[in-house]
């Protein structure tokens, strides 16, 4: 489902926050990084959604539900909460949290790099553009940024640049996620309240899981992992957030920690070989040994028939 469509979801009342869920948790950096995720075209994630009648349905927030079916964000709400939060430039109706940490973000038209609003630097730069503004004007105001930017003769070379830049973070928009759904009225999903520290509740949430997928498949791996990158910054170390969800799930510290850095290799966030390139390399590394005995499988054929012409020489 594409951004703007979950959006209008949550603005509707067809999407919500499960009251069990804890608030809003996420920092600038988080902020600046999901942003700087999607304008790159890197992974971002996928949500997962409780599909529940909205009657009996209990959320956060005092905004009412839609009539009907109600989507409950089970996985995902920090990252839903923040492209609410600066696309639409006001929190969502079931916000509970620091505004402070999605207001204000700017985007540079030159370096197309993300970053958080600094007087002195940004003031009197134009290159750096209210993501927000950019959000809310949509194409009919790309004319404005163009005309501000033109004042200066010096941008001029590079304004088809910039047109793509501002259509290309406009797409942002228009990214998918993919939405994994699971149904059931309340009493069918074992709801325990322990908290889970970060927001998602442990309980409901890996029990649905393992209704829809098997242990340690690549949809658990990613939310998993998706899991410590969310909630790490309400521990004292990663490490500690890696074993506080890993023992969720049933797997050890060390095998959600390779998994995260596996995932943030993929993306680009740490240096190292991405599975698809490291895939290849496992690939020739295998056509090359193949390469080698086959070469000694011709060596030492041919060796043998050397050998055999020089006795039927001798005879």
């Amino acid at each position: 489902m594409q951004i703007s469509s979950i959006l209008d979801y949550i603005d509707n009342g067809h999407m919500a926050l499960p009251e069990f869920q804890r608030g809003y948790v996420w920092g600038r950096e988080q902020v600046r990084g999901l942003f700087q995720s999607l304008y790159r075209g890197h992974p971002v994630g996928s949500l997962l959604v409780w599909a529940t009648d909205a009657s009996t349905a209990t959320h956060r927030g005092d905004g009412k539900l839609a009539p009907g079916v109600v989507k409950l964000l089970l996985d995902g709400q920090q990252r839903i909460t923040s492209l609410h939060g600066v696309i639409r430039g006001k929190p969502s109706r079931f916000f509970d949290g620091n505004a402070k940490a999605f207001t204000d973000l700017r985007f540079n038209l030159a370096s197309e790099d993300f970053e958080f609003y600094q007087p002195i630097k940004m003031r009197d730069d134009p290159l750096w553009i209210d993501v927000t503004e950019v959000m809310q004007k949509g194409n009919a105001g790309i004319g404005a940024f163009l005309t501000t930017l033109s004042q200066n003769p010096e941008n001029l070379p590079k304004i088809g640049e910039y047109v793509g830049r501002l259509n290309q973070l406009l797409g942002i928009r228009d990214k998918a996620f993919h939405i994994e759904e699971v149904t059931g009225a309340d009493k069918t999903l074992d709801v325990n309240r322990a908290g889970f520290g970060g927001g998602f509740n442990s309980s409901v949430g890996w029990s649905i899981m393992s209704k829809t997928t098997n242990k340690f498949s690549p949809e658990v791996r990613e939310r998993a992992v998706r899991l410590v990158l969310d909630n790490e910054a309400q521990h004292p170390s990663r490490w500690q957030a890696v074993m506080s969800i890993a023992v969720k799930i049933g797997c050890t510290p060390q095998t959600l920690n390779d998994w995260v850095k596996k995932a943030e290799v993929d993306s680009g966030r740490r240096a190292g070989i991405p599975t698809e390139m490291s895939e290849r390399l496992k690939a020739l590394e295998r056509e090359n040994r193949e390469l080698l005995q086959a070469n000694d499988i011709l060596r030492k054929a041919s060796a043998y028939f050397a050998m055999a012409e020089l006795d039927r020489r001798s005879k």
